[in-house]
C-alpha cells in the first residue's frame, strides 16, 4: 500500500490545525502531497472548538492558504481547496473531496481529553469510516499548539469481520519510515444473551 496524497480537513480551529505536524511529517516521509481542504457548512456555527467559525470562501481560502505557506518553505507538495457551495453534510462531501483527489489518506484531529470512541462515534471521521474511504490518521492532542509529531508506536485494532489485511498494509506504510512497532489488539466479544427461559441440562 502506498500513501501518496494526503487530504487534510480543516475547520478554521487550531485544534483541527494540530493534525499538521503529523501531516507534514508522514508526507515529508513517504514523499506524499498535501491537500488542505475547507468545507463551507450550511448553517454553521458562530464558533468551532471555541474558536470564530470561518464565514466565507474569501475567509477560508485565505485561511488555508496561510498554512500552505510554511509547508511550501518545507519542499513539501502542498494544494488547497475550498468547498464553497455550503452543505449541511460535511462528511459526504470530505468523502467525495477524497475521491475527486484521488487521496489515499484523511489526516484529522481529535482532542485528547474524551475516549478514543467518543472522538469517533458521531464525528465527521466515523461516518467516514462507516462509508467505507480511505484510511483515516486521527490524531489526539492535549493542547492545539502544532506539537512536534514522530511515530513510535501505531496501534491496530483488529475486527476479524473486516478486511484485516489491509488495515495491516495501511499500518505497516505508516510504520516503516518511523521505525514504529506496530502493536494489534483484539477483543473478543461477550457471548449472547441467553433465552429468557432456559435452563441449563443437569450435569452428566
Amino acid at each position: 500500500m502506498t500513501f501518496s496524497r494526503i487530504l487534510v480537513p480543516l475547520d478554521g480551529s487550531r485544534l483541527a490545525g494540530a493534525v499538521l505536524p503529523a501531516a507534514c511529517s508522514v508526507a515529508q516521509k513517504l514523499d506524499a502531497r498535501l491537500v488542505l481542504v475547507h468545507v463551507l457548512e450550511r448553517d454553521a456555527p458562530t464558533t468551532v472548538h471555541g474558536e470564530p467559525h470561518l464565514r466565507g470562501a474569501r475567509e477560508a481560502a485565505a485561511y488555508l492558504e496561510e498554512h500552505a505557506v510554511p509547508i511550501r518553505w518545507r519542499g513539501l507538495a502542498v494544494e488547497v481547496h475550498v468547498h464553497e457551495r455550503p452543505v449541511s453534510d460535511v462528511a459526504a462531501a470530505l468523502d467525495a473531496h477524497t475521491h475527486e483527489f484521488a487521496a489515499d489518506l484523511i489526516a484529522m484531529c481529535a482532542h485528547e481529553r474524551s475516549n478514543l470512541r467518543a472522538q469517533l462515534i458521531g464525528s465527521i471521521a466515523e461516518r467516514i469510516l462507516r462509508g467505507g474511504s480511505v484510511p483515516i490518521l486521527l490524531r489526539t492532542v492535549r493542547r492545539a499548539d502544532g506539537a512536534s509529531f514522530h511515530l513510535r508506536k501505531v496501534l491496530v485494532p483488529i475486527d476479524f469481520g473486516h478486511d484485516i489485511e489491509t488495515a495491516l498494509a495501511a499500518a505497516r506504510t505508516l510504520a516503516l519510515p518511523y521505525g514504529a512497532k506496530l502493536v494489534l489488539l483484539t477483543a473478543p466479544e461477550p457471548p449472547p444473551p441467553r433465552p429468557a427461559g432456559c435452563c441449563r441440562g443437569r450435569p452428566p
